[in-house]
């Protein structure tokens, strides 16, 4: 091959591979436009989002460890974008306990999460013996019964059954039994937290806790009140009747 020959087929093929690099980056740019990202098992694919509503004004939600947001507002509907992929949260406000996650975005889709604010203070109101609903509401907690296989609590939206075995706690989601936790002190009262069907409240030892039921991508699991062996009953969505020793009040949750 002549001197002249080489010098074109090299001048040539770096042309070519310019022409490569310039088509890939415009590729890359407009792939980037049209909303897609380097991300996870998905390699490429589109932007998706994290979709939460969070009830407390000034909380801050920390994806993949770095901060994202603070919210402005009172049930606040957040939309996060993020590359397809893995991801973690913690969502944090100033006297609660942190809440962490670790989730999935899919490619193009939207995953939503519901976070748990559980006071690192409780706060409620005593209810004196001279409460028109005083012994009604104690005979409503100290005749409770524990549900069984046989005889479930259901969750409102009617997804969700759990019951009590041994000394288990057992969940049933879209026909599939679920361990949800099996503390060492016996546990006393059950319910669903807050009316959701991811979540349970129960009493055991000195506490009262709020549970995830599902052990995927971190199963939280944070104390609502500390007292000596309390009891409870729900109230309404927003507070437990407890009964602590000689005591009895509306605790909020």
């Amino acid at each position: 091959m002549s001197q002249n020959a080489k010098e074109k087929f090299f001048e040539n093929k770096a042309r070519l591979w310019t022409t490569i690099i310039v088509v890939l980056l415009i590729l890359g740019v407009v792939l980037y436009a049209i909303g897609f990202r380097i991300g996870g098992k998905y390699l490429i694919g589109k932007v998706g989002s994290l979709e939460m509503t969070i009830p407390l004004k000034n909380t801050s939600i920390y994806i993949d460890q770095t901060e994202k947001i603070i919210t402005s507002e009172e049930n606040q509907d957040t939309i996060i974008p993020l590359s397809p992929g893995n991801h973690s949260i913690i969502v944090s406000h100033e006297g609660y306990y942190p809440w962490t996650k670790e989730f999935e975005v899919p490619s193009g889709g939207r995953t939503e999460l519901k976070a748990i604010f559980a006071s690192q203070n409780a706060s409620g109101l005593i209810i004196g013996p001279k409460d028109p609903e005083y012994v009604k509401i104690k005979e409503s907690i100290t005749k409770s019964h524990l549900p069984t296989k046989a005889s479930p609590i259901t969750s409102q939206d009617g997804k969700v059954t759990a019951w009590i075995e041994g000394n288990s706690v057992l969940a049933q989601v879209n026909g599939e039994l679920t361990d949800v936790i099996d503390p060492t002190a016996p546990i006393r009262n059950i319910d669903f937290y807050k009316g959701r069907s991811d979540a349970l409240v129960f009493s055991t030892g000195d506490n009262i806790y709020v549970v995830e039921v599902s052990h995927v991508g971190t199963q939280n699991f944070l104390p609502l009140y500390v007292g000596h062996s309390p009891s409870f009953v729900t109230a309404d969505s927003n507070s437990l009747y407890v009964l602590d020793g000689n005591s009895l009040l509306q605790v909020t949750i």
